[in-house]
């Protein structure tokens, strides 16, 4: 009797719940299952004996993990060379790139060790350079193989993996490592739409990556030098259920979830991680701003980022403020997070009478997709602030190179002071028909569409490498 042969297997690295939702709750690893006709088990710091969406279940393997940084699990082999490396790359890429993220400008005006050796090299070994390829040997031969990883990949034997970062997430990093040196392939889909600015290098090199859109493509060539012809443009996983926009009932449900009556209109407030009390003061003085007019109808709803301190804001409820904290995405059981909680921020935005924030989240680009108005607050020297330190970030992502689209088409309205936002808002409502055409505007430059069609996409681009590669 002839033996069968094995269904082949392929690995997700899930370093934390936005991998998960990407690569597991999209629907990807169930299409991956399905239509390639291979097993996929994934490895992640949880542990949790599988991942499961609504549809299947994937076998999980836990990595030791030491504490959370952010919201991200550590992973507890990574060692004092591994961290050297990554931060002397890191200021490398700053020193290159110093307006390019919060992380960057910090590394970039950095004058210690690290930064002299960054410079050095860059001087020895500049970007783009013929004898800069000599560099990622060297890199390679120091990095150790971690045993747990080592034994998970022989364990699966997997013949592909999949990863959401180049590295950027030491268990993507390590994943990518490891897939190397057994020569697998590896594939990358980038997590969100700043990463190629604002995580730094590609820490790691994928042998495929599958970004967003064109002028993704274009920051993956120009900025990191990555081969062209190993790019696929599949568009964003986590705005595959975007393609539906939420109704009336959708909208309703939320509201009923936040305590408010259903002829209730709101503002979705969305914040910053980092800005905690400076995002507390511009709301404050926003609720001030809005009283005594017609928009004082409006209960700002404010939405703290996912890897915020979020009871700070609690403070905001003594004025009428209302917090929401609804599926929080990062409470660390990876089974809270499905598919409800995208349509739920989906449909939070959708009923929201205007976006307003005071940081460049990625709610403002999911704001152009509801087709919902938002206002960029810039009150740095306009109001009274405490925390200077915030400040200084606020005034330097200003400087952020992922915006520029926005500004180029002009899909956010500034407000540089609380004088004038009633009369912003006022054109907004007014001009909308104009606003609308600069929103999807700047969603077509940002995001390859149909939205719902990225899975599809996703798998036909990793069917075609491996059809290619055999």
């Amino acid at each position: 009797m002839k033996k069968q042969n094995k269904r082949p297997k392929f690995v997700l690295s899930c370093p934390f719940p936005l991998a998960i939702r990407n690569l597991i709750n999209s629907g990807l690893a169930v299409e991956i299952a399905n239509n390639l006709n291979v097993n996929v088990e994934a490895i992640s710091p949880y542990e949790e004996r599988s991942l499961s969406t609504e549809a299947s279940v994937f076998p999980n393997h836990t990595i030791p993990t030491t504490g959370t940084s952010q919201g991200i699990p550590n992973v507890s082999e990574i060692n004092f060379i591994d961290k050297l490396v990554r931060s002397i790359h890191l200021t490398n890429f700053a020193i290159r790139n110093p307006t390019a993220s919060l992380q960057n400008i910090e590394l970039s005006s950095r004058k210690n060790i690290t930064h002299k050796i960054a410079k050095t090299i860059e001087f020895l070994f500049p970007k783009f350079s013929q004898h800069r390829k000599f560099l990622r040997p060297i890199i390679n031969a120091i990095s150790s193989s971690k045993p747990s990883i080592s034994r998970i990949f022989a364990q699966i034997e997997p013949s592909c993996v999949i990863v959401a970062s180049p590295g950027h997430y030491w268990l993507d990093a390590q994943i990518i490592r490891e897939a190397r040196r057994r020569k697998i392939p590896s594939i990358c889909i980038i997590l969100s739409w700043d990463n190629l600015y604002s995580r730094g290098p590609l820490c790691e090199i994928p042998d495929y990556m599958f970004v967003w859109s064109h002028e993704m493509k274009k920051q993956a060539i120009q900025v990191h030098g990555y081969h062209e012809k190993n790019l696929s443009i599949i568009g964003a996983l986590q705005f595959r259920f975007y393609q539906q926009i939420p109704g009336e009932e959708k909208i309703n449900q939320v509201k009923e979830r936040l305590g408010l009556h259903q002829n209730q209109e709101y503002i979705a407030y969305v914040c910053g991680a980092r800005t905690v009390e400076y995002d507390i003061e511009d709301v404050l003085r926003l609720n001030a701003t809005l009283s005594n007019t017609k928009y004082a109808v409006c209960k700002i709803i404010v939405r703290p980022h996912p890897q915020a301190q979020k009871d700070a804001y609690q403070v905001l409820t003594k004025q009428g403020i209302q917090i929401d904290t609804q599926l929080d995405i990062l409470e660390g059981n990876p089974s809270k997070f499905n598919r409800s909680s995208i349509e739920y921020m989906a449909a939070f935005l959708r009923g929201s009478r205007y976006v307003i924030s005071s940081w460049g989240t990625t709610a403002l680009l999911e704001a152009c997709i509801f087709q919902r108005p938002s206002i960029q607050l810039r009150w740095m020297d306009a109001i009274e602030h405490s925390n200077i330190t915030e400040v200084l970030m606020v005034k330097n992502f200003q400087k952020y190179a992922h915006m520029r689209p926005f500004d180029e088409e002009g899909a956010r309205v500034f407000c540089d002071c609380p004088s004038t936002l009633i009369e912003i808002m006022d054109r907004l409502e007014e001009m909308d028909d104009h606003f609308r055409i600069k929103r999807q505007k700047v969603v077509e430059r940002l995001v390859e569409t149909p939205l719902g069609d990225v899975v599809e996409r996703a798998v036909k681009g990793i069917g075609d490498i491996l059809q290619n590669r055999s």
